[in-house]
Order: structure tokens, then sequence, then C-alpha cells
């Protein structure tokens, strides 16, 4: 195993431990995704994370009853592309098309790649979660976990009726809402 702390962390590093890490890993390497001092080729990751969504850990095969290790991987390369976007406006599509519950039904997936966009702070950033949060108060496409984390990116930005929805959901009997809001 690498040690995560280490200043001689590889991409190839990094990628395994998205894949065959712990939680406890995965969350370490998007933390240092956003680590501009650490020195790693973002623009290599970015091409392994994007072959990888593309061949290994498709979207075709993203349900946990038809492989439950893409399933649950999928949402932590999402959030790493979002994360490594910068510059790369094919990796930026990608990521946002995940978002889309007609593209993406799988709400984890859809929450990792929405985390990751707006850890990297795309352009018109406020727009987009503003959209998704509409989008997800739908009844026919509602998640509350996708729509509580664009609210809670709102309520940061000040946005009044969102941080009703965030004290709301945290007082919600539906376990779910409550969960969601949580997270």
């Amino acid at each position: 195993m690498i040690d995560l702390d280490s200043a001689a962390v590889d991409a190839n590093d990094l990628r395994d431990w998205l894949i065959n890490g712990r939680e406890a890993h995965r969350v370490k390497v998007l933390e240092l995704l956003g680590d501009q001092n650490r020195p790693f080729d973002r623009a290599y990751l970015r091409g392994l994370i994007r072959k990888d969504l593309a061949e290994r850990f498709k979207r075709s095969r993203a349900s946990w009853e038809q492989d439950e290790e893409v399933a649950s991987t999928r949402p932590w390369l999402l959030n790493a592309l979002g994360r490594l976007v910068a510059d790369e406006r094919e990796a930026e599509e990608l990521v946002r098309e995940n978002i889309d519950p007609d593209k993406d039904p799988d709400h984890f997936a859809r929450c990792g790649a929405l985390e990751g966009l707006i850890a990297s702070g795309v352009p018109n950033l406020e727009k987009l979660v503003g959209e998704v949060a509409e989008r997800e108060r739908e009844p026919s496409v509602r998640d509350p976990l996708v729509r509580m984390v664009a609210v809670a990116f709102l309520a940061s930005r000040g946005d009044d009726d969102s941080r009703r929805e965030i004290k709301s959901g945290l007082k919600a009997r539906d376990l779910k809402l409550r969960w969601a809001t949580l997270w």
C-alpha cells in the first residue's frame, strides 16, 4: 500500500486508491486532488479516470444488481474527475452529463459528479447547482441526496430558502430526507 501522505504519490497511485481503497482512503485522495501544491500529473490522472469510466466502470454496468464494484466505484471516479476538470471542456461535459438523471439514474453517481464540480468551482457553478436543485424537486426525478447537496451549496452562498430547507430537512420525519440533509 502506498502512503497517501507521502510527497511521492503519483497519478497511478491515486487512481488505484480511488478504485481499490477503503472509503477513508478515497476521501483522502479527493482532498489531495484539491491541493494544488501536490505534484502529480493531473492531466494523466484525468485521462486514466476517463478511460476507466468509458470501459471498466461504464454507466451501463453501474447498477448494484449487475456489478457492485462498478456501482460503488463510479461515484468516486466521477467526483475525482469533477475535481480535475480545469481547462478540459470534454472532461467537464462528461461529469455534467452524469448529473442528469435521464443519463445516469444512480443517485450516488450523480451526487459524486455534482460534488466534484462544486469542489473544482467550474464556471457558472451557481447556475448549474440551481438547475440541479430545481430538477431534483420534480416528483418524477426527486432524489433527496442529490437535491440536498445542491441546496447545501446554495445555502452556503447565502440563499435563505435553501437555509430554511436545510433546517426543515434536519427535522424531517422522513429518514431518507434527514439522512440526505446530514450527508
